[in-house]
């Protein structure tokens, strides 16, 4: 079932969105320099270590295989992270037909949008799905990690994606570049 949240994404479950499961927030992520309140009641976890980028795929996180690398100490506030739609996705009903059995729903980024994690956390509570715990599968480099466009961070391999398996060894770069990232950002802000 595909719940839209409002024009940023949509969240696939395998029956009614049920804000008693886990949401895995999948998608492209990069740190902003602003911080956002954590919401009363919501354990948020992330799938690598703060200033890495990841590599693993929604699949193998639905399936158990990826699980939370930090978890942050339970505090007022975290750092928002810019999102957006992660082309390496399954199609929604492939992702639905994962969920069949699990406790998980996930929130995809809908293409040619970005949003940021803090808008995402207002429009789950606009629409009354207040998860007792989020997973941001995501990406979570900085800017000073670039050298021109090129990413020279540490990568955390949870479970290496298909599509970046091939692709990466291909071109020897496995992920987009900031100049990129700041391209679709703008793109799909329009």
């Amino acid at each position: 079932m595909e719940t839209p949240l409002g024009h940023v994404g949509t969240i696939i479950s395998s029956g009614k969105p049920n804000a008693t499961f886990t949401l895995i927030i999948s998608s492209h992520g990069f740190k902003s320099a602003n911080t956002i309140m954590t919401p009363f009641g919501t354990a948020i976890a992330f799938c690598t270590p703060s200033s890495t980028a990841l590599v693993a795929g929604l699949g193998s996180a639905i399936q158990g295989l990826v699980q939370p690398a930090e978890n942050p100490d339970p505090g007022p506030t975290i750092h928002d992270y810019d999102l957006s739609y992660f082309e390496g996705d399954p199609r929604k009903h492939a992702i639905a037909g994962l969920l069949n059995g699990t406790k998980f729903n996930v929130l995809v980024i809908r293409r040619h949008r970005s949003t940021t994690l803090g808008q995402v956390l207002t429009l789950l509570d606009r629409q009354n799905l207040r998860y007792p715990r989020i997973w941001c599968l995501f990406c979570r480099v900085a800017a000073d990690q670039y050298v021109g466009s090129k990413y020279v961070g540490p990568t955390y391999h949870g479970t290496t994606h298909p599509v970046y398996a091939t692709t990466a060894q291909q071109a020897g770069q496995p992920f987009l570049t900031a100049q990129e990232i700041r391209q679709k950002i703008a793109l799909w802000a329009r």
